[in-house]
């Protein structure tokens, strides 16, 4: 039985863009939709370079909301997204690609634990998207993988728990057309359509494969559509291309003429893209990795036939080379070439891979069947007991990989020497003034607390009565009757503003110590060794 107060919330660190992040996002959330679900996609704002759909363009339904928030990689809106996230609860919530969606995520297994929880959810065969989740795992009740790759790695990753690891398909919509091909066609139609960037897609090698086929003398256009670090430098490419051999665009009329074209197209959303791939007959993706590539599902869906690298994830369980499509060695240009040339020569093999593709679609990808199953995994993470962040493991990712940055190991020594000139003075019942970011990167500085911790201090009204690392998160007037001999600041950015509370604090014989400014005399002269001064850390 769907319990209906809970949300399911899907993290975009880079907001709807062009790529299979957001075309995951949108068919996943419509899909939980249909079933009575309510999904928040958490649409943060993008880099500068990229272009963003619009919420009318994805065309989502009733029960699909998309909130637009702060960029998460500026660590200026931490406290900001903290709170909108806060906001959605009670939900499962689902951080993606950016180390700092799972760090929110963790937070809320701080302060708010029975009103989250958490699922894992694999989108690349790559060592960072596995760190991430491994640096979650305390707090995930299960993780969904695409890909029997990705779940051999996981699991290897996290041999205890491998019962919760399950391997499930990407939702897609299945037109049930088939393909309609083109006959007397001498230009062959190529698309490419996602992020253009060089570590991951290769998008550079899309020019040099065309380079080769117009050295070859064969007519082609190559359509590629997206966005991302590359496309200026994908543009410049063009305009060489063009420049030593100048041509015009490919068009039905002229359809005798033996031409060759790039276009550049402006990103498109997941609810365009059927029409796209229809109007291709082959699908070109020299990848280094991937996943359980969109491209592949919905180009093959409408019988366009992949031209793709040979990789071990995804790819290799979806396509078979002259079943459903033909495939290269990832960095071989001339093969990749070689494959298009002999598409563009033979109409009976295009049909036959186009059939081919669509039959494999049509057997391993069955939308009804994986959303219920996804569907499934999310109500049993609803039903089942609170996991709380453990107060010995860094929020920071890195920090727990121990690449513990200089601001932070500044921040919790001097957080380390508070306590300990404290306790050694015997003053040992005290609160901590700062819930936020940084009190939550230093998680490790409290494991072992030399003091009696009585509670956090929060201004924040939405933090109240809620905990962090199993403490209560108090207002600064109840803080004030817990017979506290001090309270420690821990706040880089805020500490100058919480230091004018020093007089009531003091009037009720409780000392507020800064961690940045000049330490009190009973501080500074204790036994602790005084820690460097070092950047600041909000």
């Amino acid at each position: 039985m769907l319990n209906l107060d809970w949300k399911i919330v899907l993290s975009l660190p880079n907001g709807l863009t062009c790529g299979g992040m957001t075309t995951w996002a949108i068919r996943t959330a419509t899909a939980l939709a249909r079933r009575g679900r309510v999904v928040v996609i958490a649409a943060h704002q993008p880099a500068a370079t990229l272009t963003e759909f619009t919420i009318g363009e994805m065309d989502p339904p009733p029960n699909v909301i998309v909130r637009r928030l702060p960029s998460l990689v500026d660590s200026a809106n931490w406290e900001r997204n903290l709170r909108e996230y806060t906001r959605m609860l009670p939900a499962v919530v689902i951080p993606t690609t950016h180390e700092t969606s799972f760090e929110i995520a963790a937070s809320l297994a701080q302060t708010t634990p029975s009103i989250v929880r958490l699922v894992g959810w694999n989108h690349s065969d790559h060592d960072y998207d596995y760190r991430c989740l491994t640096h979650i795992e305390p707090i995930c009740e299960s993780f969904i993988v695409n890909t029997r790759q990705c779940e051999h790695e996981l699991s290897g990753r996290l041999p205890h728990r491998t019962a919760e690891i399950h391997r499930h398909p990407h939702v897609i919509e299945l037109p049930g057309l088939q393909r309609q091909h083109r006959a007397g066609d001498r230009a062959i139609r190529i698309g490419y359509a996602g992020r253009l960037e060089e570590s991951a897609k290769r998008s550079g090698d899309l020019i040099r494969i065309a380079s080769i086929l117009r050295d070859r003398g064969v007519c082609f256009t190559l359509r590629i559509m997206g966005d991302g670090p590359e496309r200026l430098r994908i543009a410049e490419g063009i305009k060489r291309f063009r420049d030593a051999a100048p041509t015009s665009p490919i068009s039905a009329e002229d359809s005798n003429a033996c031409a060759y074209d790039i276009e550049l197209l402006a990103p498109q959303p997941p609810t365009r893209m059927s029409a796209f791939w229809r109007d291709c007959d082959c699908l070109l993706l020299p990848s280094a990795y991937e996943g359980l590539n969109f491209q592949i599902l919905e180009a093959m869906s409408v019988g366009c036939v992949p031209v793709v690298s040979e990789i071990e994830s995804g790819t290799s369980e979806l396509v078979m080379h002259d079943v459903n499509a033909l495939t290269f060695e990832v960095g071989n240009c001339d093969a990749a070439a070689n494959c298009i040339v002999a598409l563009s020569e033979s109409a009976s093999l295009r049909s036959r891979l186009s059939a081919g593709g669509i039959a494999t679609i049509e057997q391993k990808c069955q939308p009804e069947q994986t959303i219920a199953d996804i569907d499934a995994i999310l109500q049993h993470a609803i039903e089942s007991s609170p996991r709380v962040w453990p107060r010995t493991t860094a929020l920071s990712m890195r920090s727990a990989d121990g690449v513990q940055d200089s601001e932070t190991t500044d921040a919790i020594a001097r957080m380390g020497a508070a306590m300990s000139g404290l306790a050694s003075n015997g003053r040992t019942n005290v609160a901590i003034y700062g819930a936020g970011r940084y009190t939550r990167m230093i998680a490790v500085a409290f494991a072992e607390a030399p003091v009696t911790i009585r509670a956090f201090i929060d201004d924040d009204p939405a933090n109240h009565d809620t905990t962090l690392f199993g403490w209560p998160i108090v207002p600064r007037e109840q803080a004030l009757s817990l017979n506290l001999d001090a309270v420690i600041i821990s706040s880089r950015m805020n500490e100058n503003q919480i230091l004018r509370h020093a007089p009531s604090f003091a009037a009720n014989g409780i000392e507020l110590i800064p961690l940045y400014a000049a330490l009190p005399t009973s501080i500074a002269n204790s036994n602790t060794p005084a820690c460097a001064a070092g950047a600041s850390l909000t």
